[in-house]
């Protein structure tokens, strides 16, 4: 493996988390883009989780195989513009809300 991949492979939940990035995941089939923050998916999901692996499936349209993963650092500019994906107190309910910094 060339160093660049042994980075890609190390780079895990935790870390996006201390960078505050978002997590874009996008189907190919449906279009569909879903931003969350690795913040809250730290509460989620296991912190130790490789984040450039994509979901297996699409949560909308249930296409397998076509899902894409991508990292955004917010920036004041999307206050009140960029729509996430949050959890709603309960580990399986989210709602959809507007980044706030």
């Amino acid at each position: 493996m060339t160093p660049s991949r042994r980075q890609l492979e190390a780079y895990r939940l935790k870390h996006a988390a201390e960078e505050g990035r978002v997590i874009i995941y996008r189907c190919g089939r449906c279009k569909r883009e879903t931003a969350l923050l690795a913040v809250d998916m730290i509460e989620i999901w296991n912190p130790e989780m490789k984040v450039y692996e994509p979901p297996a499936r699409c949560g909308f349209c249930k296409a397998s195989g076509r899902m894409t993963v991508r990292f955004y650092i917010p920036t004041r500019g999307d206050i009140g513009t960029l729509r996430l994906r949050r959890p709603n107190g309960v580990r399986r309910l989210w709602k959809w809300q507007m980044y706030e910094g």
